[in-house]
């Protein structure tokens, strides 16, 4: 059962609070207490510089409006049925709006998606494979579809089991004994000996 009893302090560089949050970390790491949620950002840094999400929903929410809106005028919407319209396709998720684009452009639609296809892993991938082989992250939540977590935990000689619910499919990276499983609600890119379609998830 996880201890839910880490109280959140401000982290103040230089302050006693700031060394008291990293010994109470440091502690549930021991305990392997810790499952962190990942995003885009880990990705973001060099030498990575995979894009973040917001930069890659922003061009498809104008393309998808821009490509209704000549057929929507035409039947001349009400200015509050505009902007509901507007309201919800920017609250649409990036991959709501992918598989819908897929489903009307096919293969093409994944394509856009190959910008976060990278090779190149960062500090973050490398601090997270560390700590996954010492024993103290046997699990992590990432909304990455990229594999640099994968090729970090490789290149330090572990292995990773990746599980996709989405697809409801799973693969291995690297050679090493296991020390981490990532769950990827969003899916997945796959690695080259599961598929040679990287999008086969």
């Amino acid at each position: 059962m996880v201890d839910t009893s880490l109280q959140v302090v401000p982290i103040v560089t230089g302050n006693v609070y700031y060394a008291a949050l990293v010994r109470s970390l440091a502690d549930e790491f021991r305990r392997a207490q810790v499952v962190p949620l990942l995003g885009a950002g880990i990705s973001f840094d060099e030498p990575s510089v995979l894009p973040l999400a917001n930069d890659l929903i922003r061009p498809l929410l104008q393309a998808l409006w821009q490509s209704a809106l000549r057929p929507v005028q035409e039947l001349r919407p009400s200015i509050s049925d505009m902007v509901k319209a507007r309201r919800f396709l920017k609250a649409a998720r990036m991959e709501r709006i992918l598989d819908a684009l897929h489903q009307t452009h096919g293969r093409a639609a994944l394509e856009y998606l190959s910008v976060l296809n990278g090779r190149t892993w960062n500090r973050n991938h490398s601090a997270l494979a560390g700590i996954a082989k010492a024993g103290l992250l046997p699990y992590c939540i990432t909304l990455n579809f990229d594999l640099l977590i994968e090729k970090a935990v490789a290149a330090n000689h572990a292995s990773c089991v990746t599980i996709c619910p989405l697809a409801d499919k799973k693969f291995r990276s690297g050679d090493g004994p296991e020390c981490i499983q990532l769950l990827k609600p969003h899916g997945s890119f796959v690695p080259e000996h599961v598929s040679p379609d990287p999008y086969a998830f």
